[in-house]
């Protein structure tokens, strides 16, 4: 009677312990590992199977034992010994590994579920007064509610994807190229005038590339006139004014000093054919004091109007 008592309450065990297993193996496998192990030992049915296999292993017979009282009858001395020291062991293993479940079990109750608590300053910071003041415990649970994870999006995600902003759409309002009545423009621009770096070509063919200001030619660039030269310098108010250098169609070159247009200053003026004038200048002539060197010849004196007053 009592032998049938113990095998009922280790099968209810054994059985309670499995189903552990699965109730615990999501949040911590280790433990449920070790109480799977105590459940399986406890079950009358796998401690018969160990111990035919035992029995087995030391009987000298190969007779299929049926049971254990059997099994005992036809063990030597040295298998009573083993049996004995199965039955010790199963029971230390059984007793261990559910200790070691429950410890286990118990720590993982006393850490905090953070799963499922939004990290949201404002929300904490409702909490916190409810720990404070009791009489605020309703308004935290009802926070609580707000921030359910069912709770849907303030905003439609298709109202946002229709608010963004088309980029190609003002891209091409900016780069557009604006037609006058002497030719196109294409650059920057502030508040409708061009200012900034930019691009202008006449109807005439002529290209200017550099900087703008005020609506106007104004700063560092470089005009190309066809049939005429390309001027590459300062310009102010659309005119060459400052430091610049051009080159004219015919392969001359002036380098120096311009005004209003017109080569004013001191500059050097190179022909094609390699002759040399540097000195002062005034209204695109040679004008001051100067040095004119032709072949290996220098002439050094005062000039007016590209005439040599030295003479």
């Amino acid at each position: 009677m009592w032998k049938t008592t113990k095998k009922i309450i280790s099968l209810v065990v054994g059985i309670f312990f499995i189903l552990s297993f699965f109730a615990f193996y999501g949040s911590n496998r280790f433990a449920a590992i070790c109480i799977l192990i105590s459940g399986i030992l406890l079950l009358p049915q796998a401690n018969e199977y160990i111990k035919k296999t035992i029995i087995k292993k030391y009987s000298k017979s190969n007779e299929e034992l049926s049971n254990e009282e059997i099994a005992e009858k036809v063990l030597n001395s040295n298998g009573n010994s083993i049996l004995k020291k199965y039955n010790t062991a199963r029971k230390i293993i059984i007793v261990v590994l559910a200790f070691i479940f429950f410890a286990n079990i118990s720590e993982t109750d006393n850490i905090p579920n953070t799963r499922n608590t939004p990290n949201i300053s404002n929300w904490q910071n409702t909490s916190s007064t409810s720990n404070i003041n009791n009489n605020s415990k309703t308004e935290s649970n009802t926070s609580t509610q707000e921030i359910s994870q069912n709770q849907p999006l303030p905003v439609d995600a298709r109202e946002i994807e229709q608010n963004t902003i088309d980029q190609e759409l003002i891209d091409e309002s900016v780069e557009k190229t604006i037609t006058e009545k002497n030719g196109t423009y294409t650059g920057q621009r502030i508040n409708g005038k061009k200012q900034g770096t930019g691009k202008y070509v006449w109807n005439n063919g002529a290209i200017y590339e550099g900087e703008f200001s005020d609506n106007n030619i104004n700063g560092k660039g470089k005009l190309t006139i066809p049939d005429k030269g390309t001027y590459e310098g300062n310009f102010i108010n659309g005119k060459k004014d400052g430091q610049g250098t051009i080159t004219f169609s015919n392969g001359d070159i002036y380098t120096g000093e311009w005004k209003e247009d017109k080569m004013s200053g001191q500059g050097q003026y190179t022909f094609a054919n390699g002759d040399t004038y540097e000195g002062s200048f005034l209204e695109n002539k040679f004008n001051g004091q100067g040095t004119y060197t032709k072949g290996e010849n220098k002439y050094t004196g005062t000039w007016e109007n590209n005439q040599y007053k030295n003479n």
